[in-house]
């Protein structure tokens, strides 16, 4: 769980980061921002100079462009907005909880309303202690930050919302299981590549359940609270399951 975090640390930095302009003078190198350029022109006694604001002194500087300059500029990429009505999404990741991790894959496809509240529709698969997890539920994201439209990133909250139906698939851990109501909400940052948006997200989940499974299949593992019931070898829970969600997804 500790690298996941260090993850998002590093992708929320580099997300972030702001890109400069590279000047190079006489092999020098400078990085600030392009603030004008002309060639020389021999009617106008005002061109063939080269403006750079340099932020370490809060400073713009001219430069003959008669010398040995090379400039890099960075292009600035904004965010792309979906021009089409709807979207669809693929999301896979981990679930964390006190009986270990385990998988999720989820899929949903929803209607754009500029690109601040996003409702859909959705389905997959998940797993939460040996039990089968398979959600029909809604979703809608609300992007938050940042203020400024032209930067290449979102910050955005998210919930599911729905009901999950519960299955052992022929594992037999269990001898029955049920799901029910769950939600999920969490915070996520998604980056726009060509006509795609790549997003990392971060979740609390209550998913509620009922199972029923023999005493011994459980001798092997430490039981984590006290079963709701146990009658004839038999043990008896009702409640739900509180866990933490990370996961990675693909908009498009």
């Amino acid at each position: 769980m500790k690298n996941i975090f260090f993850i998002f640390l590093f992708l929320s930095s580099t997300l972030f980061s702001q890109n400069k302009d590279l000047l190079i003078v006489d092999g020098v190198r400078y990085k600030g921002k392009l603030i004008d350029y002309s060639n020389l022109d021999i009617s106008n006694s005002d061109s063939g100079y080269l403006t750079f604001y340099f932020p370490k002194i809060n400073d713009t500087l001219r430069f003959d462009s008669k010398r040995n300059i090379k400039i890099k500029i960075n292009k600035i990429q904004e965010f792309y907005d979906f021009q089409k009505k709807s979207w669809n999404n693929f999301e896979g990741g981990l679930i964390f909880s006190p009986y270990g991790s385990q998988g999720s894959l989820l899929i949903s496809k929803g209607l754009l309303n500029k690109n601040f509240l996003n409702i859909g529709l959705g389905s997959g698969i998940y797993n939460i202690d040996q039990i089968n997890f398979i959600p029909i539920f809604l979703s809608n994201t609300y992007d938050i930050l940042p203020i400024n439209r032209s930067v290449n990133y979102r910050v955005y909250l998210f919930n599911k919302i729905g009901f999950s139906f519960g299955n052992d698939f022929g594992s037999n851990d269990y001898i029955t299981t049920d799901g029910g109501f769950f939600i999920n909400p969490g915070i996520g940052i998604k980056r726009s590549f060509r006509k795609k948006h790549f997003s990392f997200n971060i979740g609390y989940m209550i998913q509620n359940y009922k199972s029923e499974h023999n005493f011994w299949r459980w001798d092997w593992w430490p039981i984590i609270g006290l079963p709701d019931d146990q009658s004839n070898n038999i043990i008896r829970r009702e409640g739900n399951f509180k866990v933490l969600t990370f996961s990675f997804s693909i908009y498009f």
